[in-house]
């Protein structure tokens, strides 16, 4: 029998936070490259702390919404089992959304826009999930903006660089949250199936010509950076035929590695400016907050 403490771990869908730092962290160093001459600052790593609370308040908030669906088909969770009011849910995730607020606007006007539009999209996406299938799109701006958020703490404007990692990511949660529809189901039916895996695989090719394109990342090593989402997709994408669940947690455990995509090639380049710690950063922290979702999920849900 679970816990209240672990019943609040698996609402916040806690294996997933790891991998908003990663996601956020991307847009950090893309902007700290664009603009050598920026320094990182507490200020400058405030969207991290934005993009985890924004992360919560989408999944108390979600949690709160689906209540009486999930009294059917997610009995295990929180709220169907009452072991919290469903206010401290919805409470909770506006408080979230508040705070996430100042903390980007503590960091630059223009990252609390981003914050906003992530606000947006998850209003969006809670009021429209049940209802249509073309919800995952603000689901896959929740996801894709996060990039967005933490180059606006370092850059007046975005650049193509960051609207290429939000369309990367973008891609993928939108392939995932597809196959995610029908996790209550034994199966997914084909045309979803082949779509959702075709966004899946092509997910890493933005990333991949930011990396070449404005970024101008030595092609070898960006191209060499493919490999680990390449293998992780290769050996996850077919568990959709057995077990949809376990498939949607192993690919939001692999979301660090899209970012590596970018920021393994970046981070060779750090060294050149004498921005070591930089290059320790951008190699670590997909790597660090891959293995920690992986290591999270063997204690609480992802989904």
């Amino acid at each position: 029998m679970k816990t209240p403490a672990q019943h609040l771990a698996a609402s916040a869908r806690l294996p997933n936070l790891p991998s908003v730092v990663s996601n956020v962290w991307l847009g950090i160093a893309m902007a700290a490259a664009i603009h050598p001459d920026a320094k990182l600052s507490a200020a400058t790593t405030m969207p991290v702390y934005s993009g985890l609370l924004l992360c919560l308040a989408g999944n108390f908030l979600n949690d709160w919404a689906d209540r009486e669906w999930d009294k059917t088909h997610r009995p295990e969770r929180a709220l169907p089992r009452l072991v919290f009011p469903p206010s401290l849910y919805l409470t909770n995730s506006f408080a979230c959304m508040g705070i996430a607020l100042v903390c980007a606007l503590a960091s630059s006007p223009q990252a609390s826009v981003v914050c906003l539009a992530i606000i947006a999209s998850i209003l969006i996406y809670t009021w429209s999930h049940k209802k249509t299938i073309w919800s995952v799109i603000p689901m896959g701006l929740c996801r894709g903006l996060l990039p967005v958020l933490g180059f606006a703490a370092i850059a007046p404007h975005a650049t193509s660089a960051a609207y290429l990692a939000c369309l990367g990511l973008l891609i993928y949660i939108t392939g995932l949250t597809l196959g995610a529809r029908f996790e209550t189901l034994s199966r997914i039916p084909k045309p979803a199936k082949l779509a959702t895996r075709a966004l899946l695989v092509l997910s890493p090719l933005p990333l991949l010509a930011a990396a070449l394109g404005p970024l101008g990342l030595p092609a070898p090593l960006a191209i060499g950076a493919l490999i680990p989402v390449a293998i992780w997709l290769a050996s996850t994408l077919p568990g959709f035929a057995r077990n949809i669940p376990k498939t949607v947690s192993a690919l939001l455990a692999g979301l660090p590695l899209l970012d590596a995509v970018i920021l393994f090639p970046l981070a060779a380049g750090f060294p050149a400016d004498g921005r070591l710690l930089m290059m320790i950063a951008s190699f670590a922290i997909p790597v660090i907050t891959f293995l920690a979702a992986i290591r999270l999920q063997r204690h609480t849900p992802a989904t």
